[in-house]
């Protein structure tokens, strides 16, 4: 960021793996951007402000090396601004496309959706992100 954005201290990383909710509330009234200690983390809360920075890749590169998922997986795509972005970015676009995603994702999400609904039905209640957003992420 162009200027230095506030530091918390006092949130547990654990506290975003929870319910991250009250604390993304916390911090959008703090600033657009916040750097949280505890995760090494800093958080962009509000949607314009992500817009604004997802378009301004001379400030706000992605290039990140030490950024968990390079860590986890390797150098991505994601984690890569303009030409070298392009290049993974055409890789992957050919699976996106509308027709592909109907023709070939659609089925399979909605089988696993179905499932997942079913699974939901025999049990008579459940946490639906437990349940039904996590699996499906």
């Amino acid at each position: 960021m162009t200027s230095t954005v506030p530091v918390v201290t006092d949130i547990a990383y654990q506290d975003l793996l929870d319910d991250p909710y009250p604390v993304f509330r916390r911090l959008r009234e703090m600033a657009p951007a916040v750097f949280v200690e505890p995760a090494k983390l800093t958080l962009v809360t509000r949607f314009d402000d992500i817009t604004r920075i997802e378009r301004d890749p001379a400030t706000y590169s992605a290039d990140n090396p030490t950024s968990l998922v390079n860590r986890v997986m390797g150098p991505t795509f994601m984690r890569k601004d303009g030409a070298e972005h392009a290049i993974g970015r055409k890789a992957i676009e050919p699976s996106f496309r509308p027709t592909t995603i109907k023709e070939h994702w659609a089925p399979k999400f909605t089988a696993i959706a179905q499932e997942l609904i079913d699974d939901l039905s025999a049990t008579g209640e459940a946490d639906l992100f437990a349940a039904l957003a996590a699996p499906v992420d």
